[in-house]
């Protein structure tokens, strides 16, 4: 299937600078070929807004050596979900960087508008911020296009304030939008009757959804923020309303990858009390933050970023630990 391209390509960011593939992994994948009949070998993409954008990156280089043959599902919260969504129905890293780079600025994701009510394409309720370009994006690149590999998303239900999963049932372009809805910035997002908000709300890196409804047996996480974070500068003024607004998500989402590490620490206890292979996984953290905040679209560097850690941390070595184990 062709890749889809936005205008004209001499006016596209220049492509991501590869390197060759080690020829280790070839032998690798093969073995793993041989077992992962027996396996659930799951993507787990995390939310972080325009840190999205090292992800892409991240999963040029898994595309590169070989490995999306293997993923039988993929799961992924806000951003997550928009490159879950993309990426479960070409299993190419192509259409997704290409999306990327087709961002220049934070205006082809959103607008300074603020946004009432009765927009078309599913858009209700108030929002500081109008998300149509990201809409026609994402419309233009998943179109009515089917998944290869079954890909769920999680979103926070408006009415009921409880975890939704939008499973690959949803119609696409529904499901990555959905996810994504940041509270405040954006509008709920409207399927029939239903509104959601962003799934960081609640669940941010869905590994406990792969665990307990998917039964993965290896899963590939990936993460939009470091794992360490540096201390920030002092602040110059007062921070803004929006400034504020930012610094709330952006807690919420470290929180959650607090509740993340507890679940993990407590699935491999009760697998072992009960006798079980432990659950294999892969996870994949940025080395520096990839913009100023969570809406700064305009760092373009951040693809390559994420295909250079991609190249650093996912060697033959960390490769053979992980399938063959």
């Amino acid at each position: 299937m062709g890749f889809l391209w936005f205008g004209k390509k001499e006016e596209l960011l220049p492509d991501i600078m590869r390197i060759p593939t080690d020829p280790a992994f070839g032998p690798i994948l093969e073995e793993y070929a041989g077992k992962c009949s027996k396996e659930n070998l799951a993507l787990c993409l995390s939310g972080g807004g325009s840190f999205g954008r090292h992800e892409a990156g991240f999963i040029d280089y898994l595309d590169q050596i070989g490995i999306l043959p293997y993923v039988n599902i993929v799961a992924g919260t806000s951003v997550g979900a928009i490159i879950g969504s993309v990426l479960s129905l070409f299993m190419s890293a192509r259409p997704l960087v290409d999306l990327w780079r087709s961002i220049k600025t934070d205006s082809d994701v959103y607008s300074g508008n603020l946004v009432l009510s009765g927009l078309t394409g599913g858009l209700w309720r108030a929002g500081l911020l109008d998300p149509r370009p990201l809409y026609k994006l994402i419309q233009k690149t998943i179109g009515e296009l089917k998944s290869q590999v079954p890909m769920y998303a999680i979103a926070s239900d408006f009415q009921t304030r409880k975890m939704a999963i939008l499973g690959p049932d949803t119609n696409p372009v529904d499901r990555a939008l959905s996810s994504s809805a940041v509270p405040g910035a954006f509008p709920a997002w409207k399927i029939d009757d239903r509104y959601y908000m962003d799934g960081g709300l609640i669940q941010n890196i869905p590994i406990p959804f792969l665990l307990t409804e998917c039964a993965a047996t290896k899963v590939i996480v990936l993460y939009c923020s470091p794992e360490n974070k540096t201390e920030p500068a002092p602040l110059a003024k007062a921070p803004s309303a929006m400034d504020t607004g930012i610094a709330i998500v952006e807690t919420a989402l470290d929180s959650q990858e607090e509740y993340t590490d507890t679940i993990i620490e407590e699935t491999e206890k009760l697998r072992n009390a009960l006798g079980l292979d432990p659950v294999e996984f892969a996870r994949f953290w940025p080395r520096e933050k990839a913009g100023k905040n969570f809406l700064d679209f305009a760092n373009h560097q951040a693809l390559q970023a994420g295909y250079d850690d991609a190249c650093r941390y996912m060697t033959p070595t960390k490769l053979k630990n992980f399938l063959l184990a």
